[in-house]
């Protein structure tokens, strides 16, 4: 038999580092005898790349679960509230369209988006499918995020996400996890000693600590000291991603009161796309993009440019991307979290959700030190499959876009060439439009509404269904005359943006209570 696992040690910090040890000190705190060590060692000389801001819903689960009070949080985090994100200049310059994370509602046997479709393919007059059946574009115009001043912490009538400050975050996280029991270790890792059947018996610092574990967490960040430099796990290229490059900085509010977006903007450029994210005094934005089409000089004054910036008064800070994923996740007794396992451009703010599922996967198949070869072999396939998942879901944003107005564009519209699982699906939803059965990844972040979205956005949804004849047209009109009744209750009874947090900074210390407005 096996020896039952007593210890584990992770290299890097990070938000992958101290999340992953805050949530397995939370899963793994054992009793007495029992209690399972974990130990962290990160360096004071490698710096956080600290540029993955914004979110998905999944983090309010993982907050809770952590014990992570959501004022307290978004005070610590310089967090702000994200409704979804609004693509400009996708599907061809001058267009918008939002890809909230509220889903369409069924109605009257049928999904209101197939309503909508079934009213446009009519004729009947219709604006867009985004703001036609859901509530959150409109909250979004009006500078409106997802609480009521009742709403109780992780809950609102709307789902919601985050952007957030990443270097607060990590070392909020590392505040925490430290309180919690985690050992630290500043030191630079030089050695990696192996023992038997090439598994990871210890590292050393150039200071001279020893770190013993069973179990071994690659968060080293592109550097994959010990599942690729230790191990020699292979690194897969994804090359359907054309976006290799990025430069980012950060932006101040010229003044206190200055609106903060409850969204994500995402604007395509020339060799690729600019993102804007608020957070509660900044703004922090950046230039995705392809260096086999634009130099690094040019993406930069694009960059400033996009924001009416003299390029000789910013300083810009720039990132070279490896995209794509390793073969194996996790070897002999070593599991790669975080940009050690992969990287996919963050066009739908996927870096911190690949964290939280990595070590949620863990812990239902972590077990003995030397774990069985099925669960391992397991762990693995399930890790693949949610990283080329995540990866079709943002080539697609490319694939079907309209634009062939630079060489950028033209590559990805025309010489790209797409995975078979996409492709198979595109070939599906040219016909009769994404159904729930039709995404059948098991960790599948995205589901068939979120395809619809961008498909709409894209103006590629069918023109013709097997639902055609058969929707009732008078019914389609009636809910979508309620749901204009429906959002324009909305806008007055959620709260501003800036004011909800606002108040939330203004109470921190007993905020974990509903919000009341100041009177």
């Amino acid at each position: 038999m096996n020896a039952p696992l007593r210890s584990i040690a992770i290299l890097g910090g990070g938000t992958a580092g101290w999340l992953t040890a805050l949530y397995l000190r939370t899963a793994l705190g054992g009793i007495g005898d029992k209690q399972i060590s974990i130990q962290l060692v990160e360096s004071e000389d490698i710096g956080i790349i600290g540029v993955g801001e914004a979110t998905v819903p999944t983090l309010r689960a993982t907050l809770g679960t952590v014990g992570i009070p959501e004022a307290e949080f978004l005070v610590r985090a310089n967090a702000t509230f994200k409704n979804g994100i609004k693509f400009q200049d996708w599907k061809e310059p001058g267009t918008a369209f939002t890809h909230p994370f509220e889903p369409p509602s069924l109605a009257a046997g049928f999904g209101i988006a197939q309503h909508w479709v079934n009213l446009r393919n009519n004729g009947v007059p219709v604006t867009t499918f985004d703001r036609d059946i859901v509530v959150t574009p409109t909250l979004c115009d009006v500078g409106v995020g997802p609480k009521l001043w009742s709403s109780q912490p992780y809950e609102a009538p709307m789902s919601y996400a985050y952007h957030l400050d990443a270097v607060k975050f990590a070392a909020y996280l590392r505040e925490l996890a430290i309180a919690r029991g985690v050992k630290r270790t500043a030191g630079t890792v030089v050695d990696v000693s192996l023992i038997e059947d090439g598994f990871i018996g210890s590292l050393k610092t150039k200071e001279g600590a020893t770190i013993a574990a069973d179990l071994f967490i690659d968060c080293s960040g592109f550097a994959a000291q010990l599942i690729e430099k230790a191990l020699n796990d292979p690194f897969v290229q994804y090359e359907d991603l054309l976006c290799d490059r990025a430069v980012a900085f950060q932006i101040p509010f010229p003044e206190p009161k200055h609106p903060i977006r409850p969204y994500t903007t995402s604007t395509a450029k020339t060799a690729g796309w600019i993102w804007e994210i608020d957070l509660f005094d900044r703004m922090g934005t950046g230039y995705v993009y392809s260096s086999a089409f634009i130099s690094d000089e040019d993406a930069e004054e694009e960059l400033c440019r996009h924001h009416g910036l003299d390029r000789a008064k910013v300083t810009p800070r720039r990132l070279n991307m490896r995209v794509g994923r390793r073969a194996n996740t996790w070897v002999k007794n070593c599991v790669a979290i975080g940009l050690s396992s992969g990287f996919i451009e963050p066009l739908e703010s996927t870096g911190i959700y690949l964290i939280e599922a990595a070590v949620k996967l863990l812990i239902d198949h972590i077990g003995y030190s030397r774990p069985a070869d099925a669960l391992v072999k397991r762990y693995n396939d399930l890790m693949r499959d949610s990283y080329d998942d995540i990866k079709d879901f943002i080539v697609m944003h490319y694939v079907t876009s309209s634009r062939r107005d630079t060489p950028f564009w033209r590559a990805y519209t025309g010489d790209v060439k797409i995975s078979e699982r996409l492709s198979e699906r595109l070939a599906i939803w040219d016909e009769r439009g994404p159904m729930p059965s039709d995404i059948n990844s098991p960790l599948g972040l995205f589901n068939f509404n979120n395809y619809a979205y961008i498909l709409a956005g894209m103006d590629k949804l069918p023109r013709m269904t097997p639902y055609d004849r058969i929707i009732d047209l008078a019914k389609g009109e009636a809910l979508l005359a309620q749901m204009k009744k429906i959002q324009t209750s909305a806008r007055s009874m959620h709260v501003g943006h800036r004011e909800y947090l606002t108040k939330v900074r203004g109470s921190f210390g007993g905020a974990s209570a509903p919000l009341a407005p100041q009177r």
